[in-house]
Order: C-alpha cells, then sequence, then structure tokens
C-alpha cells in the first residue's frame, strides 16, 4: 500500500469512527465497509501500478521509436548527402570528359589542318628538290669543265707553239664531226675542238718590223679564233653526261614526264589547294631557271655570230687578203712611231 493510500485509508477510519460512536447499526457495517474500502485501496494499488507499469513501457517504447526515428533521419540524411555527392561528381566528371572531349576534338582538327596544309607540299617535292640541286651543282661545275677543254687544246691564245703536235692530230685523229661535241663523249669532243681551233703559231726568228707584224697579225686572229674554242667548250661541257642540259631536261620533265603530264595530273586531282599552289610556284621557278639558261645560250650564240660578222666585214673590206692589209696596218702603226 503507497503512502497516498494509506493516508486516504487513515482518513476513512477516522471519519467512520466519528460516525460510528454515535449509532450501532453503524458498528456492523463498519467491518463491510472497512474490507471494502481495503480492497478498494488494493485495486487502486494494482491500477496505479499497472498504469505506472504501463506509462513507463510507453515512454520507453517511445523512446526506441524516437531513437529508431532519428537513426533513419540519419540514414536518410547521408544517403542524400552521398546522393548529393555523388551527383556533383557526376556532373563534374560529366564537364571534365566533355571538355577533354572538346580538346580533343579540336586538336583532332587541328592536326587535320596541318596535315592537309603541310602533309602534301606538292607533287614529288623531294624529288624535285633533288632534281633542283642537282641542276644547280651541274651549272656550277660547268665553268671548270669549260675551262678543262679550253686548256686541252694546243692552240693557247696569246702564245706561241709548235704546231707539229696539232699535225699530228689532224693526221691520226678520228673525231672530225660536229656531234662530237653533243655526244656526251668529253674525249671525243676535246679532240674535236682541238681540231678546229687549229694549230698554233710558231715565233719567227729574229725581230724588228717582221717580228711585231707576226705578233699584231697572230693576235687578231688569236682573238677570233679563242671565240670559237670558248663556245664549243661551252657545249661540250653542257652535254656531258649529268651535265647542266641533261639536268635541266630532268628538271622540266618533272611535271610533263613521258606522258605530257597525265600522271602530275592524277596524282595532283585529290590534293588541297595549297599542293597546286606550291607546285604552281615551283613550275614558275623552274620557268625561271629555264629562261636564266637560255640567255646564257643565247650570249653565246650572238658572241659566234658576232665573231663570224667580223671576219666577214674584214674579209669583204680588205678583199680575202687580210695578211696585206694587217701588213699594211702594221706599217702604218710603225711608221706613226
Amino acid at each position: 500500500m503507497t503512502i497516498i493510500s494509506k493516508k486516504r485509508f487513515a482518513l476513512y477510519l477516522a471519519a467512520s469512527g466519528a460516525v460510528g460512536a454515535s449509532s450501532p447499526a453503524y458498528a456492523v457495517t463498519c467491518a463491510v465497509e472497512a474490507h471494502v474500502i481495503e480492497r478498494t485501496l488494493q485495486l487502486d494499488v494494482a491500477v496505479t501500478a499497472q498504469i505506472v507499469k504501463s506509462k513507463t513501457l510507453l515512454i520507453t517504447e517511445e523512446m526506441r521509436q524516437r531513437q529508431l526515428l532519428l537513426a533513419a533521419l540519419k540514414v536518410l540524411t547521408k544517403q542524400e548527402s552521398g546522393s548529393g555527392q555523388q551527383t556533383a561528381t557526376v556532373v563534374k566528371k560529366s564537364a571534365e570528359a566533355a571538355a577533354s572531349t572538346n580538346v580533343a576534338q579540336r586538336q583532332a582538327y587541328q592536326i587535320a589542318d596541318a596535315k592537309e596544309r603541310y602533309g602534301v607540299t606538292g607533287y614529288d617535292s623531294c624529288g624535285l628538290q633533288t632534281k633542283g640541286q642537282s641542276f644547280y651543282s651541274a651549272n656550277m661545275a660547268m665553268a671548270g669543265k669549260a675551262a678543262s677543254y679550253r686548256n686541252g687544246t694546243y692552240f693557247k691564245p696569246g702564245e706561241y707553239g709548235s704546231p707539229r703536235e696539232w699535225a699530228a692530230l689532224a693526221q691520226s685523229g678520228s673525231n672530225f664531226d660536229a656531234a662530237s661535241i653533243f655526244s656526251g663523249d668529253s674525249a671525243a669532243a676535246a679532240e674535236y675542238i682541238n681540231f678546229v681551233a687549229g694549230p698554233p703559231i710558231e715565233k719567227q726568228a729574229g725581230g724588228g718590223m717582221a717580228a711585231e707584224l707576226q705578233t699584231f697579225e697572230k693576235n687578231r686572229n688569236d682573238v677570233r679564233r679563242s671565240v670559237v674554242v670558248n663556245v664549243l667548250s661551252s657545249i661540250a661541257a653542257e652535254n656531258e653526261p649529268g651535265g647542266a642540259r641533261e639536268k635541266l631536261a630532268e628538271l622540266t620533265k618533272h611535271w610533263t614526264g613521258d606522258d605530257g603530264g597525265i600522271k602530275w595530273a592524277q596524282a595532283s586531282a585529290d590534293k588541297p589547294l595549297r599542293a597546286t599552289l606550291l607546285d604552281a610556284v615551283r613550275i614558275e621557278a623552274a620557268n625561271i631557271a629555264l629562261m636564266a639558261f637560255q640567255v646564257k645560250d643565247n650570249a653565246r650564240t650572238e658572241l659566234a655570230l658576232a665573231s663570224y660578222a667580223l671576219s666577214r666585214v674584214n674579209r669583204a673590206v680588205f678583199n680575202g687578203n687580210e695578211g696585206i692589209v694587217s701588213v699594211g696596218a702594221g706599217q702604218r702603226r710603225a711608221d706613226l712611231r
């Protein structure tokens, strides 16, 4: 019995005692009421205990449910946080992938553009460079080769010499055809040039007027003869195997070939515009080289024609007897001294 129930029970007994003191009947019922009251108090205690127990259980259950709810909320919060992080990560990775793809596409475009611009450099550009260098080297070497032909003749401009070796060549030689200087045979060309140059002139014994006239006449003839030797030597040097004319022909045939340029046109059909423009520039450069070579040929031709015209004029003026006129000129010159 709880403290509160005991207090209630004592108060109840006190009240009952006060009432029962004045009534005998009340004494009979007192015992019954006391029993009922006691039983009621016991029930009150039991009910109170059950209520307390139930309250405790409810509080415990509420606490447990609250803990479960809090735990669930924590899990949900974590899930939402993780989902947000995953979403942010996915967005970030997607942006990085898009950026990488964009960069890769741009690089691929730049590479393709560079290949189109610089990967194709015209029709057989390496072969053309080799041919151009070969022509340049052959053209530069031509002067030395021509000098070797000039220096190989018995005739030396401005010098006296014996004609015997030249006479032996004229008797035993075999290359008396002008085709020798175009044949590419350097030995045959040298022999032909030597023969055309003519024999050296021996210096006459003694001195005085006759020696001076001989020198005058010789030098005047040497001038014309040297023109012949220089022109023929230059032609022979050009037409040697691997010479400037052969290399120039290879250079000019780079595009036309043996089929009139069909192979070049087919190879250039699917090439970018830059390749065609490069070919156009190189063709123009080759044309300039050809024109320069032709200018040199024309200068050589003009030199030969001028020398020939001068000889014809001298022959016409002096009636074919330049020797006598020369002597007269020498005499006049001597007189002037």
